[in-house]
């Protein structure tokens, strides 16, 4: 019998040209870094997941994108993707969830 596909929502936030970012504890995919984010709880829409997994006081702006994925734990899952900026000047990062957490240049990469 197949578990039930979660839904993950995750999120680009943008704050003063930097990202936030997170080092992932559990599996899938621990140790690897990734946008903050979690599985949609019952009943709760795609934005407030986001918004409850962020810890930062965040606005939405758009669904970037969403896709099926298979973790490293053979689970699959439905993963949104949404663009999401803050003027919070508040970072807690949960280490009960996350190895580190940031923010980084977004022209770091590019």
């Amino acid at each position: 019998m197949q578990d039930k596909i979660n839904d993950i929502a995750l999120s680009l936030i943008n704050k003063d040209g930097k990202i936030s970012l997170v080092k992932r504890k559990h599996k899938p995919f621990v140790g690897f870094w990734s946008f903050p984010g979690g599985t949609r709880e019952k009943d709760e829409s795609l934005k407030l997941a986001v918004m409850r997994e962020t810890n930062l006081d965040v606005e939405v702006i758009k669904k970037l994108d969403s896709l099926v994925v298979k973790g490293d734990n053979d689970r699959i899952a439905n993963l949104y993707i949404f663009s999401c900026r803050t003027n919070s000047t508040r970072y807690k990062i949960d280490f009960n969830e996350c190895l580190d957490g940031g923010w980084f240049d977004i022209n770091y990469a590019l």
